[in-house]
């Protein structure tokens, strides 16, 4: 059985991704398919990490090849520093920063 994402797998994810400690970590209070955290680094950034369980994997590939089809039409879209749909913990992660949402 799969993990569910937490704060704290938020934060490693975000560390893994960015290099960097992560100082803070909140989930945001809406949403009802994945789990969205802001995540504050040392470095003074922040990012929003969005995950999902392994059942959603599908939901979160559609929603990367939208974005990816869409930022091809110059719309205005967060960048996503990180994408990984297959972590060996079966967790699924995007990073993208904060202020883009």
């Amino acid at each position: 059985m799969a993990a569910v994402p937490n704060e704290f797998i938020a934060a490693q994810a975000a560390e893994d991704a960015m290099g960097c400690k992560t100082t803070a970590v909140r989930r945001f209070p809406t949403g009802n398919h994945h789990y969205v955290y802001d995540v504050f680094l040392i470095d003074g950034r922040n990012i929003v990490v969005r995950m999902a369980t392994p059942d959603e994997r599908e939901s979160m590939a559609g929603a990367l090849a939208w974005n990816n089809r869409l930022r091809n039409l110059d719309l205005p879209l967060p960048a996503i520093y990180f994408s990984n749909l297959y972590r060996r913990d079966s967790l699924r992660a995007e990073l993208c920063r904060s202020g883009e949402l």
